[in-house]
């Protein structure tokens, strides 16, 4: 059953950057979308949570009509923007606040949510005393504490180093797999786009297009207990890998949908 609709999209500002986007998000999917700069992956992302409106066609969550932002969705954006006046279960808590939720009830929800992220016993630190990824997972758990039933994520991994970077994708492969919801992840990084999705769609340089969708279970058979590298190191895993790159630096467009599951 489809919860999130994305019918007829389209979008320019200066020139199109978005092309007829229509596609449509299972319960409990993992969706990675990658390509070039420019291809639009951030508007998509950024309409799909409330914050801008497409110029042609609609999306729909659980066939209600989006026109703003809301709880439904948590945002996880590229950089934490965390407040650093606030200590880390002050600012994981603060959108329940906002909503009114009482102290102890809201309190009771961001310490739940900061074990979730690996994060317990770091609730009344500073944001400048936690490291980059750890960041990353209070912003994470931020997202999550509202109970949101889709997770948008743009580029949440950019600025960390690789070994940091693998630890926060095996982190939200976890979440992922024990809350049940569905996420919507943007990526430049080809071997990450792989790794996570369970649903990987490749886009088209400027106006973007989705040209090809392929099912894949990397990030199930972690979650399940494969480790990473076993993964990584699978020929199965290298000849996707392999063939998402090629599809790039060829340009070619094939429209067609691929299950590698």
């Amino acid at each position: 059953m489809s919860r999130l609709s994305i019918k007829n999209v389209s979008a320019s500002y200066a020139h199109q950057i978005l092309d007829n986007i229509s596609f449509e998000v299972g319960a409990g999917d993992f969706v990675v979308f990658v390509g070039p700069s420019g291809c639009g992956k951030t508007s998509l992302l950024n309409f799909v949570a409330g914050f801008n409106q497409p110029h042609s066609g609609s999306i729909t969550l659980d066939g209600k009509l989006i026109t703003g932002p809301g709880s439904d969705r948590g945002v996880v954006f590229q950089q934490d923007a965390l407040l650093p006046w606030l200590n880390i279960i002050e600012n994981v808590a603060l959108g329940l606040e906002l909503k009114g939720v009482a102290k102890p009830e809201r309190e009771a929800r961001a310490k739940e949510v900061l074990a979730l992220v690996d994060l317990a016993g770091f609730e009344h630190h500073k944001v400048w005393e936690l490291s980059g990824g750890m960041k990353q997972r209070a912003s994470l758990a931020r997202a999550l504490a509202a109970d949101p039933q889709i997770l948008l994520m743009d580029e949440p991994f950019g600025a960390l180093d690789a070994f940091t970077r693998e630890q926060v994708q095996a982190l939200i492969l976890k979440v992922w797999h024990k809350t049940g919801k569905e996420v919507l992840l943007v990526t430049h990084d080809i071997e990450e786009a792989v790794f996570l999705a369970s649903e990987l769609v490749l886009m088209t340089p400027r106006p973007g297009r989705i040209v090809e969708r392929l099912r894949l279970d990397f990030g199930r058979r972690f979650a399940n207990g494969e480790s990473a590298r076993q993964i990584k190191s699978d020929p199965k895993f290298i000849e996707v890998r392999e063939y998402v790159l090629s599809h790039f630096f060829s340009g070619r467009e094939v429209a067609d949908e691929r299950n590698y599951a």
